[in-house]
C-alpha cells in the first residue's frame, strides 16, 4: 500500500483503439490479382515447389491464398510488384529460405485488418563458416528495401493485471480489464516482487 511504500509507480493505461468499423481498402480484394497457386502466374511452368528460388513476375500482384506446402528457395519481389496474403479460415503458412523485398509484401491495411492467421517461417541450418564466411542477407532473413506492410487482429488489452490472486493449479485466471484473447494463445505471468533470481524464481509462463 501506499502507507508502506516510499515510491508509487502509476502504469498507465493504453488509449482503447478505435472501432474499426466497415472494412475498406482490402489489398487481397482488389484486382487484378494473380494467384500463387495458379500455374498461368509464372508463365504456364509448374507452380513454384520446394527448393525453388522464386522471384515474381514483373508488375504483378500475387495473391497467397492457401498454405505453400514444402519450404521454398529464395523468394524475391520485384521492385514493380506485390506479394499480397489473404485470409483463410484454416490459416496461412508461408515456409521460405529468405525473401528479398525489392517492391511490396502486403497484408490488410490501416482499415483492413486481417482476421486469420498467416505465419511467415524461415529456413537454414547455421553454415559451419558462417563466423569466417557471413552469408547474404537474405540467408534466413527478410530484406526489404520496399515496403512490409503487416495489418492483423488487434488484441487489446495486450496486458492486464489479475484481480484476484493466481494459485497453483488454477484453470482460471480472473483480470481487471476485459481482453479479446484467443483460446491457443500463450499468456505471461509474472512476478510482483522487484527482485528475481535464478535461486528465488517467480517467473513463470
Amino acid at each position: 500500500t501506499a502507507q508502506n511504500h516510499s515510491e508509487v509507480v502509476v502504469i498507465p493505461d493504453p488509449p482503447t483503439p478505435p472501432n474499426p468499423g466497415v472494412r475498406t481498402n482490402c489489398p487481397h480484394l482488389t484486382t487484378p490479382l494473380l494467384l500463387w497457386n495458379d500455374t498461368s502466374t509464372w508463365t504456364g511452368l509448374a507452380t513454384p515447389g520446394p527448393g525453388i528460388n522464386v522471384t515474381l513476375p514483373a508488375n504483378s500482384n500475387v495473391l497467397v491464398s492457401q498454405s505453400i506446402l514444402g519450404v521454398l528457395g529464395y523468394v524475391t519481389v520485384p521492385a514493380t510488384s506485390k506479394l499480397i496474403f489473404g485470409e483463410n479460415p484454416d490459416g496461412i503458412q508461408f515456409n521460405t529460405q529468405g525473401m528479398n523485398i525489392q517492391g511490396q509484401l502486403v497484408a490488410g491495411s490501416e482499415t483492413c485488418l486481417i482476421q486469420t492467421p498467416f505465419t511467415i517461417t524461415l529456413y537454414g541450418s547455421r553454415p559451419v563458416d558462417a563466423v569466417t564466411n557471413p552469408q547474404q542477407p537474405i540467408y534466413k532473413g527478410i530484406v526489404v528495401s520496399g515496403a512490409l506492410e503487416l495489418h492483423g487482429k488487434r488484441y487489446f488489452r495486450t496486458w492486464s493485471r489479475l484481480a484476484k490472486t493466481a494459485m497453483p493449479g488454477d484453470t482460471v485466471l480472473l483480470l481487471q480489464h476485459s481482453v479479446n484473447w484467443e483460446a491457443g494463445q500463450t499468456i505471461v505471468l509474472v512476478t510482483t516482487a522487484m527482485k528475481d533470481s535464478r535461486e528465488w524464481d517467480q517467473n513463470e509462463v
